[in-house]
């Protein structure tokens, strides 16, 4: 719900939110919250009704649920990294902040998250092991943004 609200707060008031290049951001990350709001828990719930039921869910169900959630949680955790990222640039570099960071770079990062992650998660359509399936997720969703936060937080402090 305040990912929707603030959703439209930030396209009623574009011109004026959307100047700085946080902003795009902050907006990638409700919209994947938003994706996961609507579809993903949705399409879980439907999911949990077959196992309360005693019921096989149906495989299809079951990898569009896996699909959408790792889709949405790697473009969050890679946004949440960003935004580390961008407050560690406008703290330790502030006259260096408007030579880095950019709109444009902005736009061309999220637009590259989206279609990694889309890549990453339609691994699960491919003939590959479960167990490779399980480590790669584990990394690109847990390992590698918690190792990258980590060095983010502490060179900041």
């Amino acid at each position: 719900m305040s990912s929707s609200v603030l959703l439209v707060t930030i396209f009623r008031e574009s011109r004026r939110l959307l100047e700085k290049p946080p902003s795009l951001l902050i907006t990638n990350l409700c919209v994947s919250d938003l994706v996961v709001g609507l579809i993903a828990s949705n399409l879980g719930a439907a999911q949990a009704l077959y196992q309360y039921q005693q019921r096989p869910v149906p495989d299809k169900l079951d990898v569009v649920v896996r699909v959408v959630l790792g889709l949405t949680l790697f473009v969050r955790s890679g946004t949440i990294v960003a935004l580390s990222y961008d407050r560690y640039i406008a703290v330790a570099h502030p006259f260096q902040y408007r030579l880095t960071i950019t709109k444009p770079r902005y736009k061309i990062f999220i637009a590259l998250m989206w279609v990694v992650s889309s890549v990453l998660c339609l691994l699960q359509l491919a003939s590959i092991p479960e167990k490779i399936i399980s480590l790669t997720y584990a990394h690109t969703h847990a390992s590698v943004p918690i190792m990258l936060l980590t060095v983010i937080y502490f060179k900041l402090f």
